[in-house]
């Protein structure tokens, strides 16, 4: 369990303080401190990238061994939560045939999924805590500015979820101010602050579905989407996805991706790996009291900046900029 734990922290750490995974720059660009010991006065060192993706998956593999298969004890990791950790870890790597692996081996273990038929849309929060999709239960810590009554949803994004998609009313409520905005009630740690960013097997069936279309497993790639599609929409009008043309269907499965892991703090990691290839790549721009603001794909920026009581405490080096 303690290997699962620093695993999931080195991983939530990279993700937000270092730059996205390229094999060719993984080894020279600057990742994390790994603190393997617990000896406190043990100076703190960056590891460079790869060296922290190789801690993060050895320690996953190193918990999948010894983990349990069935753990009755809500919010303890399982075996498939370590099969999870390690089929997000490499889909953000790139390297598809494991995540493909690792997502099927997880879902062989635990493949279940609500059916938002049976989940009552019009409560302040439908998805109850520890649902049977959670893997592994982690949340942020509270954070205002993307609470419920705080964060807005994109306009664009709520209008891209069809009439009988169920996540439309299961994941959003109408404010009443700004009028014709939108709010997320759909936390998975049934809260209204707290970020759910755990692992769930709905997460596992869209890595199963993105690797299996890049690695031209098509069917492989079209079961996992129409399995996760099935139990989102209102009975009898989901249209199965039939497309077999491999960049249409990873397209189509992005979209799904981003419409199904809203406020699951997964879009930031998405954007970094994403904007590595042309195809997908995106400018996000915000405009506030009359000023436009950018970011570009691959900017130095989407490395937050650490902490400076961290470089300064443990004098360490600070992102480049």
């Amino acid at each position: 369990m303690a290997y699962f734990f620093r695993a999931f922290a080195f991983q939530q750490l990279v993700e937000v303080f270092a730059p996205a995974y390229q094999a060719k720059t993984a080894s020279s660009e600057m990742g994390i401190p790994l603190r393997l010991s617990p000896n406190m006065d043990e100076p703190s060192v960056r590891a460079t990238v790869q060296a922290t993706y190789d801690q993060i998956v050895q320690d996953y593999k190193e918990a999948s061994y010894r983990l349990p298969i069935d753990e009755e004890i809500k919010g303890r990791p399982s075996r498939a939560s370590a099969y999870a950790g390690l089929a997000r870890t490499y889909l953000v790597m790139g390297k598809f045939e494991e995540a493909y692996a690792y997502a099927d081996s997880c879902l062989q273990l635990n493949s279940t999924l609500m059916d938002f038929n049976d989940l009552k849309s019009g409560n302040s929060l439908p998805i109850a805590r520890f649902n049977s999709e959670v893997l592994f239960a982690a949340i942020s810590a509270t954070s205002g500015p993307m609470n419920l009554n705080n964060g807005l949803v994109d306009s664009t994004l709520y209008k891209s979820y069809a009439p009988a998609d169920l996540r439309k009313v299961v994941f959003f409520r109408l404010n009443t101010y700004p009028l014709d905005s939108y709010g997320f009630k759909g936390s998975y740690d049934n809260s209204m602050a707290n970020l759910f960013v755990g692992f769930t097997t709905s997460e596992i069936y869209f890595i199963k579905a993105e690797a299996a279309a890049r690695i031209g497993k098509i069917d492989a790639a079209l079961g996992a989407l129409n399995t996760l599609g099935e139990s989102r929409y209102e009975w009898g009008k989901y249209v199965a996805v039939t497309e077999q043309n491999p960049l249409s269907l990873l397209t189509l499965i992005l979209k799904e991706r981003q419409k199904e892991l809203v406020f699951r703090g997964r879009r930031w990691s998405d954007l970094k790996r994403l904007n590595l290839d042309p195809r997908f790549q995106k400018t996000l721009t915000r405009e506030m009291h009359g000023v436009t603001y950018q970011l570009e794909p691959n900017s130095r920026t989407y490395a937050y900046r650490l902490p400076e009581i961290v470089v300064n405490n443990g004098k360490i080096p600070q992102n480049k900029r």
